[in-house]
């Protein structure tokens, strides 16, 4: 038999489930309107990233800084991102959430700049180097390795004549300091244990590897070192003498 009492406690219990119903299409809401946030500058971002590395391959410094002023990430790959998807932005924003890092799989800007042989064209020269500065000068990291030229080295491009000026053989040796100040690594081996050094063709490379750190010692595959390689090339004689004097033995 239904009392005034317990008529009086069902109407009581009325409202609160209404407010409770209330605050968890709150939450929910709320939620949603996060994800939804997030998931529309995640798009940006990797718009951003996209036009960056096309920028990138078309030798177009002022859009490359323009792109990373507004934020485009100078480590970003060259990469073809799959169609955005429910379920891959969860799983995207579940890992923004935990700070899960997902490996990248492509070459790093910078590795893209040089392109698959490690060489820019001579014409595109001027431009590549604006763009490498401005890649560097937001943080692009020198070091960075790709899934495709996994054995890219941007120091070693550089050295080798990857942005040589028409009709100019030497490397400029400021692109070279560019690197080296920004954590360049003096002592990254390539697929025959050869480091920078052994690329050097000039006082002023050789002056700035060894200034930076390069240890003039080590050996590549063959057992050989940068002095050998030296004192065996005509055109490199002239190194000989910074080698030993910076301690370099056979």
């Amino acid at each position: 038999m239904l009392t005034a009492k317990n008529a009086g406690t069902e109407e009581s219990l009325v409202p609160r489930k209404r407010s409770g119903r209330v605050v968890a299409c709150t939450i929910l809401l709320l939620v949603l309107l996060i994800v939804v946030g997030w998931t529309a500058r995640e798009v940006q971002r990797q718009q951003r990233n996209r036009n960056l590395i096309a920028a990138i391959k078309l030798y177009d410094a002022s859009a490359v800084e323009q792109l990373l002023q507004k934020g485009a990430d100078p480590d970003t790959v060259d990469t073809i991102l799959p169609p955005v998807t429910w379920r891959q932005v969860l799983s995207d924003f579940w890992d923004h959430l935990s700070h899960k890092e997902q490996p990248k799989l492509g070459n790093p800007a910078l590795l893209v700049l040089f392109g698959p042989v490690g060489r820019v064209p001579n014409e595109d020269v001027p431009q590549a180097e604006a763009i490498l500065k401005s890649l560097l000068l937001h943080g692009a990291n020198p070091n960075g390795k790709g899934t495709d030229r996994v054995d890219g080295n941007v120091l070693k491009d550089v050295l080798g004549g990857g942005l040589a000026h028409k009709y100019m053989e030497a490397v400029n040796l400021n692109n070279v300091n560019l690197l080296l100040e920004h954590g360049a690594d003096p002592n990254e081996r390539d697929r025959h244990g050869q480091i920078p050094l052994f690329y050097a063709d000039s006082a002023g490379i050789v002056d700035a590897l060894v200034r930076h750190g390069a240890n003039v010692n080590l050996r590549d595959k063959k057992g050989h070192t940068a002095l050998w390689r030296a004192q065996r090339q005509p055109r490199l004689i002239d190194l000989v003498p910074l080698l030993v004097k910076a301690g370099a033995t056979l």
